[in-house]
């Protein structure tokens, strides 16, 4: 068996700071509450259904024995620049794109464990593989799910990447996280949809963060709350008290390159694909490609009080290349009339 001592040895080589582990057992109660949630349609579509490949690591690495969790934070205290008006884009999309950046720590870490160990079989999922990488978090002992659905890291609060390594070595296990929120429901107060209808429970077709991402209309009663943003929403990380207290992250891709956290909403909206790629192309948001931000940017640019706005909105309702961001020009200037 690994020692929990061991591993961080070896993860601190590899940049990771905090690491923990825990069996390869099933998720039993995180299933029970999965089900829950399907039941009730509070699901998005970019998550897969089959909750037994979700919920046992053996789905991903047959002769699972452990699963190794780690969290990269990436809070830099980064303010916000002047002129705009401006777009707001959450901070988990600022700097360089966290998958590649975390699984290259993780297959150096998983390189080092061979060395260590002599031989591994292992699996790497960066939110990209079935498995609920929260839950294993905790079971891991990195932290706490808060009421805000996020985990939260001592020190770190919830700005924080997880990566999931499933190895074919016992590893010893770290003491589960202790929810630590108390009585404090500042995180479901903050919302400004109501998506945090309970604490720890999210209704994803009333959260901006995935309001921001998802494609097609963006439905009219979401358009004010959404305010400035142009992708995710870090309305219920910002009031946490835990967040008010973290440390600054020591990675340096995460830290925003220029105003690429605060964009210019004219320049969202013209970009076109090579033009977007260019600014935007080793973020995170990159997937959702240059219409959904510049639909979102719309929306920012109807909700701002900028003199220049209505002239703009005017431009895009009657000439920009996609359907949908016109339609969304066009309302916003009805909404301003």
């Amino acid at each position: 068996m690994l020692s929990l001592s061991g591993l961080r040895r070896l993860a601190q080589q590899a940049g990771l700071e905090v690491v923990g582990a825990t069996s390869a057992a099933p998720l039993v109660e995180t299933r029970a509450l999965l089900a829950a949630r399907q039941a009730r349609g509070l699901v998005t579509p970019w998550v897969t259904a089959d909750l037994e490949a979700r919920c046992h690591p053996e789905s991903v690495l047959l002769g699972a024995r452990s699963v190794i969790m780690a969290a990269l934070p990436y809070y830099h205290p980064v303010g916000f620049p002047a002129g705009g008006p401006r777009g707001r884009i959450a901070r988990c999309a600022w700097g360089i794109d966290y998958h590649p950046v975390l699984r290259e720590r993780l297959q150096l870490l998983a390189r080092l464990l061979q060395r260590e160990l002599g031989r591994l079989d292992f699996s790497i999922q960066v939110d990209n593989g079935p498995l609920v990488e929260r839950a294993l978090a905790v079971r891991a002992g990195l932290g706490f799910v808060g009421k805000n659905c996020s985990l939260i890291v001592p020190g770190y609060g919830s700005w924080v990447f997880l990566g999931a390594m499933v190895i074919d070595v016992e590893v010893e296990e770290a003491l589960p996280g202790v929810p630590a929120c108390g009585q404090c429901e500042r995180c479901v107060r903050a919302c400004p949809t109501g998506a945090l209808e309970t604490p720890y429970l999210v209704d994803p077709g009333r959260c901006l963060s995935y309001i921001t991402q998802k494609g097609g209309e963006v439905p009219a009663e979401f358009r004010g709350a959404l305010a400035d943003r142009v992708y995710g929403c870090d309305t219920c990380q910002e009031v946490c008290r835990y967040n008010l207290e973290a440390s600054g992250s020591q990675v340096k891709e995460f830290t925003p390159a220029g105003d690429s956290h605060a964009p210019l909403l004219a320049e969202v909206i013209s970009l076109d694909r090579a033009a977007f790629t260019r600014r935007f192309g080793t973020s995170s948001l990159a997937w959702r490609g240059p219409n959904i931000l510049a639909r979102n940017a719309v929306i920012a640019l109807g909700n701002s009080h900028h003199p220049e706005a209505v002239k703009l909105l005017s431009r895009v309702a009657q000439a920009h290349p996609s359907a949908m961001v016109r339609s969304h020009a066009t309302q916003a200037l009805a909404g301003r009339r």
